[in-house]
């Protein structure tokens, strides 16, 4: 049954923390219309549910969300989180659910193409976002999620392009996370990220992931650094091609990253076998930056258009092979 527009508003707001200033205008056939600091969006809902126990049990189910958030603040607080689904989110499921637009974010804590931060075992499936993010001085910024704790994803993927100006420190094309136990199942990041700015932490796929399991995985794109307009200084950022830690299977990158002085590009990551692109990742590596416990093969990128090279990959059940574009994706894309 359709929610009346209190009743969604109630579980928009207490769930999901949807945007700021939200205002319901109006809830008709599942079609939640709100109102937002930078215009109005339309939800399509199947299902919004809030059981008696709060957040622990919240679910969004089988959503479409497209719209542009604009948020800019006078000074950057670790607590102000955007994202163009919820600023955050904490425990329970995300299922089905697609957003779409542009976000404008000026001295942000953490921002998100889908969410800003996930707190506490959320359960994300058959989640995207297509999303355009300019940001302006931010801690953390991820194509999918800004920060997660304790995420499990499964069938998620973004296409996005990012572009941050002004200081960051995490940069992540699919999700910065934490020191908590996160895993990721078939999932992709398809981003073109530019940092115009100098000293932060970039991966094609996560940062921070020394807790991040990563089964069948993959990102591609374009990571560019540019200094900022006069600076000669020596830029200490650290780029990596898929992630800077953690234990990988059965994943890949194949990232293009053109950067300007900085400190190194590398690995650090456990266990597994993770696939890169040798000829566009890796200029320099300092071989006392990093340890390499885990099985890493670097390959060219005609490499990369020969089915043979993925021979241990599942082609039954985990991927496919497109013939039209010579190019291994995932089985459900």
């Amino acid at each position: 049954p359709s929610l009346a527009p209190a009743a969604a508003e109630y579980a928009l707001s207490k769930n999901f923390n949807v945007l700021l200033g939200v205002k319901i205008i109006s809830c008709e056939n599942n079609r939640v219309l709100i109102y937002t600091n930078s215009g109005l969006q339309s939800i399509v809902c199947d299902k919004i549910i809030r059981r008696p126990v709060a957040q622990t049990d919240s679910k969004m189910l089988n959503c479409v969300v497209s719209g542009t958030i604009t948020v800019k603040k006078e000074t950057m607080s670790i607590h102000d989180d955007c994202g163009l689904l919820a600023g955050s989110f904490n425990s329970g499921d995300i299922m089905n659910t697609s957003v779409s637009g542009t976000i404008n974010a000026e001295n942000i804590g953490t921002c998100g193409g889908f969410v800003g931060s996930f707190l506490s075992h959320p359960i994300i499936e058959n989640c995207f976002a297509d999303v355009n993010i300019s940001a302006t001085n931010v801690n953390y910024l991820g194509g999918f999620a800004g920060r997660a704790f304790n995420i499990h994803a499964a069938r998620c993927g973004v296409t996005n392009v990012i572009a941050i100006d002004g200081k960051a420190e995490h940069i992540s094309g699919f999700s910065n996370t934490d020191d908590k136990y996160n895993s990721t199942y078939l999932c992709y990041a398809k981003n073109d990220i530019t940092y115009s700015g100098k000293d932060a932490y970039i991966g094609g796929f996560g940062i921070n992931t020394a807790a991040l399991h990563t089964f069948n995985c993959y990102c591609t794109g374009n990571i560019k650094t540019v200094l900022p307009a006069g600076s000669t200084d020596h830029d200490d950022s650290f780029i990596y091609s898929f992630c800077d830690s953690g234990s990988f299977y059965n994943s890949f990158s194949n990232m293009d990253i053109d950067a300007q002085k900085v400190k190194m590009f590398g690995f650090d990551f456990r266990y597994g076998n993770l696939i890169f692109n040798s000829e566009t990742s890796f200029d320099e590596v300092d071989p006392d930056d990093y340890s390499l416990k885990g099985e890493l093969t670097g390959i060219s990128s005609a490499d990369f258009k020969n089915k043979d090279t993925f021979k241990d990959y599942d082609f039954d059940k985990m991927w496919k092979w497109d013939d039209s574009e010579s190019t291994i994706k995932l089985i459900y894309e």
